[in-house]
């Protein structure tokens, strides 16, 4: 299989595109972004493992997701900023051509290379990536693909950069040819993980978490996002999942079904085994 090129991605890209899309709607109007705890000045929207930004089976890449949403939300007189981090050299090579080709289709745009001053590309480590916010209810993506276990970037330290309205979508690769394999000390430190994620919460967000039922790699979502949105969206997410995705979906709310919530966790880090026990 090619990393970030599976079954599974077009559903990603959806659940990318609507999280993304809901937000640079509201940001775009005034009368609802005034209903929202969350300041666009600026919305920055962050994707930690950009990859190669090449279009995958469905036409799309996060980096491509990522920059069609701000670039018509900047249309609007919305403030915005986006940040793409890779790692490798030659992949980073890659989505610097790649994005500038691409911002190239959106209209008449300086590429990346020449004085763009919305889109931030970095050659670098996400892991040590720490953002600084303006002020505390800054407008904040994170967007986590990682490819490996091995290359989870939502560290503690970025998490305590963050600002208080950060909404995040990060992919849990609990395969059993990856995390399945580790030593148990090593996947128990996934609880922290998601612990991290959650635990600082305000009081007006919640967390989704959706796993891909009967799915021997045993992928999963976690999002991150205003509470009162959370019904909306597992609606809408459910009905996705039937037209995106060749598995069926289970989520469960960290506010509202935490014993289910839970009960995911133990089956996506844990093995039968130790289930079992």
């Amino acid at each position: 299989m090619t990393v970030g090129k599976s079954s599974r991605t077009p559903f990603k890209h959806w659940v990318l595109n609507a999280e993304l899309g809901r937000l640079c709607g509201i940001f775009s109007n005034p009368i609802a972004s005034k209903k929202v705890h969350a300041k666009a000045n600026p919305f920055h929207v962050i994707d930690l493992c950009a990859g190669d930004g090449e279009s995958t089976e469905d036409g799309q890449s996060s980096p491509q997701i990522i920059c069609r949403h701000i670039y018509e939300a900047r249309k609007r007189n919305v403030h915005v900023k986006a940040t793409l981090i890779e790692i490798a050299a030659n992949t980073f090579e890659c989505l610097h051509r790649n994005t500038a080709i691409h911002l190239s289709t959106l209209n008449d745009e300086p590429t990346p290379t020449s004085g763009n001053d919305w889109i931030e590309m970095i050659h670098g480590d996400a892991k040590e990536y720490r953002l600084i916010a303006n002020h505390k209810y800054q407008a904040v993506f994170i967007h986590a693909d990682p490819n490996s276990i091995a290359d989870w970037p939502v560290t503690k330290h970025l998490i305590e950069s963050l600002s208080e309205t950060t909404t995040m979508l990060a992919t849990l690769g609990c395969n059993v040819g990856g995390l399945k394999r580790r030593p148990a000390e090593e996947r128990l430190e996934w609880y922290k993980h998601v612990s991290d994620i959650v635990q600082d919460m305000p009081r007006y967000h919640d967390a989704i978490l959706i796993r891909l039922e009967r799915d021997k790699s045993q992928w999963a979502y976690l999002l991150r996002l205003p509470r009162k949105w959370v019904n909306r969206t597992v609606a809408s997410i459910s009905s996705a999942g039937k037209r995106y995705s060749p598995f069926d979906l289970e989520l469960a709310s960290f506010r509202d079904q935490r014993s289910q919530f839970l009960a995911m966790e133990d089956y996506l880090f844990l093995t039968e085994t130790e289930r079992s026990e």
